[in-house]
């Protein structure tokens, strides 16, 4: 080799640097996803007043005067619709505790949500009954 002539250094093209960021940017991009799509989310802890709820609709059977094997059917019917709905919240993420069980004043009630459920359920059977 001669001495004189210079070094050659390899220098990358513009192209091939935005290659090699374009590669790094996706592999940190496609981790991240994962990540995400991986992490179990957090249940979000609620009160919710069931006895109230349960007390409400107790008055409001006992008001009807209605036959015993009616308001029997009407009760059953009632749990497994709050049973369902409270089950529904709880696919969702909440974690579903009792307001007498509750110290913390900041845990959020959940109890107008329990009772917009429960009556739209109660809407939605009792429209499958009539058609």
């Amino acid at each position: 080799m001669n001495k004189l002539a210079p070094e050659r250094r390899f220098i990358p093209s513009i192209k091939s640097i935005g290659a090699v960021l374009m590669i790094v940017a996706a592999i940190l991009w496609i981790s991240w996803v994962s990540i995400s799509l991986t992490r179990e989310q957090k249940p979000k802890i609620m009160q919710v007043r069931l006895s109230e709820i349960m007390n409400e609709f107790v008055d409001a059977e006992a008001r009807k005067d209605g036959e015993p094997e009616v308001t029997r059917e009407t009760i059953a019917r009632y749990l497994k619709t709050m049973e369902d709905a409270v089950a529904d919240m709880s696919r969702e993420g909440r974690v579903m505790i009792v307001s007498e069980a509750i110290v913390s004043p900041n845990t959020p009630d959940a109890t107008p949500l329990l009772r917009q459920r429960i009556a739209e359920k109660l809407a939605q059977g009792s429209g499958k009954k009539h058609k």
